[in-house]
């Protein structure tokens, strides 16, 4: 790749691995600093999914100290998937609350009534006081 040439981390982990890298391996700089190649800040990541697990914990341990939080979609708040009623997707790791989506939910509904059926509109208009907070907490950027 490159023109012909390979770039020195591949080097490296090729020759730790004693083989080549799979194709859809990637390599994962621990200190993010690509340009520190040594053995010891390298992690060999089997794919682009774990790949990016890594960079998501790391960002998460130097938000929080905890490398299992996640940071809300909506309201960009910290939280604990098991604790604080979050959903993770298993496709894109992105991370909400169960109520800023539900929120977010009626927000879309009172603002696109043309693009919800009846039920929706209905549902919409019932929780309308809650749409308020949802405006509040999305300008929230603060830790939990």
């Amino acid at each position: 790749n490159n023109g012909g040439y390979v770039l020195e981390h591949i080097i490296i982990s090729e020759k730790a691995l004693g083989k080549f890298l799979p194709t859809t391996a990637q390599v994962h700089h621990f200190d993010e600093n690509k340009a520190n190649n040594q053995n010891n800040n390298l992690v060999i990541c089997e794919g682009q999914k774990y790949h990016r697990l890594l960079h998501i914990r790391q960002r998460a341990q130097r938000a929080t100290g905890n490398p299992n939080f996640r940071k809300c979609a909506y309201c960009k708040i910290w939280g604990d998937p098991r604790n604080d009623n979050m959903y993770v997707s298993q496709k894109t790791e992105r991370a909400v609350h169960r109520k800023c989506d539900t929120l977010r939910a009626l927000k879309y509904a009172k603002d696109n009534p043309e693009k919800v059926n009846k039920a929706h509109r209905e549902w919409a208009a019932r929780n309308s006081d809650k749409i308020k907070i949802y405006g509040e907490r999305r300008n929230k950027r603060t830790l939990a």
